[in-house]
């Protein structure tokens, strides 16, 4: 009968700490940034919206006022 062999396990490689917190530390900048640029552009394509909202709920006129009011007395 023919034995039954189970793979040997691979071990990981052991990599340089000094490496790996500065690549751990430029990859978390970089995902800041990209969270930083989306934030920014939600809030740039939200703020039509939101003064579309505000526009509806003011009398006539003062919607075109300068400097604008942003919320309704």
């Amino acid at each position: 009968m023919a034995a039954i062999t189970q793979p040997q396990p691979q071990q990981r490689p052991v990599y340089q700490t000094k490496h790996s917190r500065q690549r751990i530390a430029r990859d978390a900048l970089r995902v800041a940034f990209v969270y930083a640029l989306l934030i920014g552009f939600s809030v740039l394509f939200i703020l039509p919206l939101l003064w579309t909202v505000s526009s509806s709920v003011k009398p006539i006129g003062s919607g075109m006022k300068f400097p604008p009011e942003f919320f309704p007395s």
